[in-house]
């Protein structure tokens, strides 16, 4: 497929071509043939929607890097945060141009976002652990487990019954799904639904919109959505509900880390 897409771009006139073709980090590794042709005449972008590093720094070690970073040759790269532009130069040796840019919008889904702006709103970005089979598939990081997905969204909820004047906004990172999701974790989700001040946003949302319109923003560590809270200049922190990370892990990228119920419930506190 990609020697006929190859020759067609080789074939056609020029002027047909249009000007920048954009990439998703998603497909990093693979840069498409017919690219190559083109070089002359238009412009190719990878443009990174997250600002994430994979995986955990647990016991002094970070896991293995994504095959294929080494090997990346596109011409132009915008990345988004600094920290990992900076992780990016040091390890592509190609001399593709590496541009640092305003957050990158990814997707959003055209709903009324309705926040009570007579309490203290928390936004809350979740990562969902994926179902046994799944798990199997991907070599999954042994942080995201059932335990940690669940005691992240749990220890949130317990903890703010404490304050009458918290209303918490959930929004899954994904849109879940028996099929890759974790089942134990989508009916622990339909059960804190129950509860009134807890609302879950439609996970096609864009966690922009959401971040703006609320006070403060927890993340589980460590999902590019606590950085778009500090871009916002919102209050923005990182909540490791096992304790077990390091606090100098590079995907922290400057944000506090916050480790257990107790630490949580005071950060919080200072904004009330």
């Amino acid at each position: 497929d990609e020697e006929v897409k190859k020759n067609y771009v080789k074939q056609i006139d020029k002027n047909k071509l249009a000007k920048e073709y954009w990439f998703s980090i998603s497909d990093f590794i693979f840069r498409p043939l017919w690219t190559y042709e083109i070089d002359n005449y238009c412009k190719i972008i990878l443009y990174n929607y997250s600002s994430s590093f994979l995986g955990h720094k647990i016991d002094g070690k970070y896991p293995p890097e994504e095959v294929g970073i080494k090997s990346m040759n596109w011409p132009y790269i915008y990345q988004w945060s600094d920290k990992y532009l900076d992780f990016l130069k040091d390890k592509i040796s190609s001399s593709c141009s590496l541009k640092l840019v305003s957050p990158i919008w990814y997707s959003d889904k055209k709903i009324n976002l309705i926040i009570d702006k007579t309490k203290l709103s928390i936004s809350v970005f979740d990562v969902a652990p994926s179902n046994f089979i799944r798990s199997i598939i991907l070599n999954a990081n042994i942080y995201r487990t059932n335990n940690c997905a669940k005691k992240f969204l749990l220890d949130i909820v317990d903890l703010t019954d404490n304050f009458k004047n918290i209303e918490l906004y959930f929004k899954t990172k994904r849109v879940l799904n028996p099929k890759y999701h974790s089942k134990t974790y989508i009916n622990l989700i339909e059960k804190l639904k129950k509860i009134e001040r807890v609302n879950f946003i439609d996970g096609e949302c864009s966690p922009y919109r959401l971040t703006e319109l609320t006070d403060l923003s927890v993340s589980i560590p460590f999902t590019s959505t606590a950085l778009i809270g500090k871009f916002m200049n919102k209050p923005s922190c990182f909540y490791d509900p096992l304790g077990i990370l390091d606090d100098d892990d590079r995907a922290a990228q400057n944000l506090e880390v916050i480790k257990g119920k107790e630490n949580l419930e005071k950060w919080i506190r200072k904004y009330v």
